[in-house]
Parts: structure tokens; C-alpha cells; sequence
């Protein structure tokens, strides 16, 4: 189980940025100027509502950052970087290609290469990863890391649950923890698996003005230091990671640097390495949002028909094609469970521009074969993901109370009784007008006072 808790800090915490690569760290880059870890790099003026503390960092004094902005998730952005491992000169690039689902989590996969040039050597070595991040339920989550170590081997690091790393609004000051079962597979010409645990810690620091070639930004420094354990072959292995970040509004990742090391039987070693973004493209992407939503509670049967109405909003930056939007009953407020009901699913909007809105009203017939019970009513949009969106785990809206109660009347009807009975509405079965009896009693026979049974 992961433990989550949120605190806030004194001013004078040392603070890291959350990355979810390959990345290792050790110096900064910052307008060819190294700058060794610990020290920052700062502007010498605030502006208003900001102060600066005795090191010259910005320290805004009120509001909430989302992280959606500065740790953007969105496919199809790509960010270069340069910097050095080691000392050695590097380069690396990172893109969000797709997303994948961890049950019902929805998680963007980070795509990653380091490519860099060791002493003597004339080639260039490529060192590649893939990292798998969520920002679902309110909270950024790495729930997957995999990296090649070589030609023929790769390990993957696979977080129980997912490794919580931050709340989905942060402020300066706020600090984060979270923890996860650790598994640990090494492939190879055979494999290696290990377990053990991983401990997160993520600290807000402030605000810092960077200038690297990509441009010049104001960043939100955070700190990230993970420390995990693990047993291989009765032998335990101990590692951290210190990660220091720089974030950059509708950005992302400006400016890191890192250190990983780790140590075992009397062994031990490090590797460091820093990165100053020299490129990036973040695409103008929307976030489809249920904003409003309405309904006719009440009893019905089987066959009835309630009224609904939602809105749809764009809370994103970007203009989206055609959607669909669908409508459930559910005795819970979990979608996709065996207890739903679809009421209606349609691709009724043809999209919708940045910051905009579509409000729609549909007659939601009961299903013939809903169950009794007492439901509530939820709209969902984009339910067949046509739409990639800065957030895929804002798209359902349900009721407040279960106010919509469905009689199942099945279990007094006599189908077979009631098409001998009235022979008319028998034809109208055979011939297809009808699909059932019981359709036609629910409709208009019960109302017309036809009896469903024999008396």
C-alpha cells in the first residue's frame, strides 16, 4: 500500500523537481556556466506579491500551482535536452508517444534516450528508457520504469500500486511522501528478479528565473529524493536518487540535475548528470470536462423514459474533433462495473473550440432489462478515448443521490399469458413492432389497466 501525507516545510528546505526518466544528476548547466549542487541560481529583484529569501530565491507568498501545467501530460510533446553525464558531454529526448492502462488507471508512457560519447572512444553509446506517470484521483503517481542497460539487457522497476509522488495542486512550502512494494527485474541472457520497497519524498521549494537555450522561463524548483531497497539473492541492495527540477508553466521539465548511487556488500557508486533544455513542442491540448448535469428523478419501470441534460466544457488549450458522451444508472459511483445500466451513448457533439461549452438534452429510455434498484445517474464523455486530452480522469459526473428507483416487473408478468390474452398485441410481436409483450404493457397496457397475469 502506498502511505500519502502532506506537509508543509520551513523555507529553508532544499527542494526537488519529480522525473519519471533515466535522468542521473550531479551539476547544472545554466548559460555555460556550471554551477556545483547546492547552489543556486537566482535573479537579484522580486516582483509584487513575491519575496526573497536570504539565498535570493523567489518565494511566492500565496497561490496554488497545478501540476497539470508545469508537468504537462500530453501525447505527442517532445523535449531535448543537453548537458553532460559524468562530465561527458550528452544529449537526450524525451516524448510522450501514448498512453496505457493500468487497470482503471490511466497512464502516459514517457519515451527516453541519452546519447553520449565516452573518452577514447569514437562511438556514441545510447542509453534508452521508458517510464509510465498517472495524474489520476487528485495526485502524480509513477506506476512503471523500464531502461536499457546494454545491448542485451534491460531492468524494469515496478511500483505496487504506483510510487505517489504529489498532489495534483501544490504550493511553496508543501512537501510529499509515498511509499510502494518494489519488483525489480534485470533481463538478460537470463532474468533476475529482486523485491523490495521504495520510499518518495518530494519538497516545493520556490520559484527561480532560468535562462537556458530553449529560452528563458520562471520556474518552480522542487526537489525529489526516492531511497529504495531491495534483496537480491540474500544479498540487500540500497540505492537514493537526489533529483533537483526546475518546471516551467505549460513546459515542463527546463533544468535538472541529478545523482543516483547505490551500495551493497561493502560496494558501492554513483553516477551524476545535469540537463538544460535546448528544445521543446508541447501541443494545444484540450481537457474535456462534464461541467453541468441534470435529470428527472422519480420511479419508473423498465421501458419509461427520463429527461436529462449536461454540459460539456473545454478546459484545455487546444480545439478537439468529434466525441461521444454516454449516460449510465449505477447503485454505486464506479463506472464500468457489472451494475451499470447504459441509458444513451451517442457522438452528439462535433467538438469543441478552447474554453468553450456544448450543452445537449436527451430522453434516456430505462432499458427492457434494467434490474430493480435505486441508481445513480452518471454522464460520461469522450468514452471511447477519440479525444487525447491533458487529463483522461476528469471525463464522469454522477448524481448526488441515488434518486432514480427502478421497478423491475418481470417477476408478475406472465409473457406467454398476456400474448394469449390479447391477441393484437401478439401480431404486433410477430411482426416486429413489438419486441416483446412485456414492452407493450410497460408502454401502454398498464396504463390501459390490462392485467400482466392471469387473476
Amino acid at each position: 500500500m502506498n502511505s500519502r501525507s502532506r506537509s508543509h516545510v520551513p523555507p529553508s528546505v532544499e527542494m526537488l523537481e519529480p522525473r519519471l526518466l533515466l535522468d542521473t544528476g550531479g551539476q547544472v548547466l545554466l548559460e555555460n556556466v556550471a554551477h556545483p549542487v547546492g547552489e543556486a541560481v537566482c535573479a537579484s529583484s522580486s516582483t509584487a506579491g513575491e519575496v526573497l529569501d536570504a539565498s535570493g530565491l523567489i518565494r511566492t507568498m500565496s497561490g496554488s500551482v497545478y501540476m497539470g501545467d508545469y508537468f504537462p501530460l500530453r501525447v505527442n510533446s517532445r523535449w531535448e535536452y543537453s548537458g553532460t553525464m559524468e562530465g561527458v558531454a550528452a544529449t537526450e529526448s524525451i516524448s510522450i508517444n501514448d498512453t496505457v492502462r493500468y487497470g482503471s488507471r490511466i497512464a502516459h508512457q514517457f519515451q527516453e534516450e541519452i546519447r553520449f560519447q565516452e573518452e577514447f572512444d569514437e562511438d556514441y553509446e545510447t542509453l534508452s528508457a521508458v517510464s509510465d506517470f498517472s495524474m489520476q484521483d487528485g495526485t502524480g503517481t509513477l506506476v512503471y520504469e523500464m531502461s536499457l542497460l546494454g545491448d542485451s539487457e534491460e531492468g524494469t522497476l515496478e511500483f505496487g500500486g504506483g510510487l505517489y509522488l504529489w498532489d495534483s495542486s501544490v504550493d511553496v512550502g508543501d512537501r510529499f511522501t509515498g511509499s510502494a512494494p518494489l519488483t525489480v527485474r534485470i533481463r538478460g541472457y537470463g532474468t533476475t528478479t529482486a523485491y523490495g520497497t521504495a520510499t518518495s519524498a518530494v519538497s516545493v521549494i520556490g520559484w527561480e528565473p532560468v535562462n537556458v537555450t530553449a529560452g528563458s522561463f520562471q520556474a518552480l524548483r522542487m526537489t525529489w529524493e526516492v531511497n529504495w531497497t531491495i534483496t537480491v539473492n540474500s544479498t540487500e541492495v540500497r540505492g537514493t536518487t537526489n533529483r533537483t527540477m526546475w518546471l516551467a508553466e505549460n513546459v515542463g521539465l527546463v533544468q535538472q540535475y541529478s545523482t543516483d548511487s547505490y551500495a551493497a556488500e561493502g560496494e558501492s557508486g554513483s553516477v551524476s548528470a545535469s540537463w538544460a533544455l535546448t528544445a521543446y513542442s508541447v501541443p494545444n491540448t484540450p481537457d474535456l470536462r462534464v461541467s453541468g448535469m441534470s435529470h428527472t428523478g422519480g420511479r419508473f419501470v423498465p421501458g419509461q423514459t427520463l429527461n436529462g441534460q449536461w454540459t460539456i466544457a473545454n478546459d484545455g488549450q487546444g480545439r478537439c474533433g468529434p466525441f461521444t458522451t454516454e449516460a449510465r444508472l449505477s447503485t454505486d459511483t464506479v463506472w464500468g462495473n457489472a451494475d451499470d445500466v447504459i441509458l444513451y451513448s451517442a457522438t452528439d457533439h462535433d467538438g469543441l473550440t478552447a474554453g468553450s461549452t456544448d450543452t445537449v438534452a436527451a430522453t434516456w429510455p430505462i432499458p427492457w432489462g434494467a434490474p430493480g434498484g435505486t441508481y445513480y445517474v452518471g454522464v460520461r464523455t469522450d468514452v471511447s478515448s477519440a479525444v487525447s486530452e491533458l487529463n483522461e480522469n476528469n471525463n464522469v459526473r454522477w448524481s448526488l443521490s441515488r434518486d432514480v428507483m427502478v421497478t423491475d416487473l418481470r417477476g408478475v408478468f406472465s409473457e406467454g399469458w398476456y400474448l394469449e390474452k390479447y391477441p393484437e398485441i401478439a401480431a404486433a410481436v410477430a411482426s416486429g413492432a413489438l419486441s416483446s409483450g412485456y414492452e407493450h404493457f410497460v408502454r401502454w397496457g398498464m396504463f390501459e389497466t390490462r392485467s400482466p397475469h392471469p387473476l
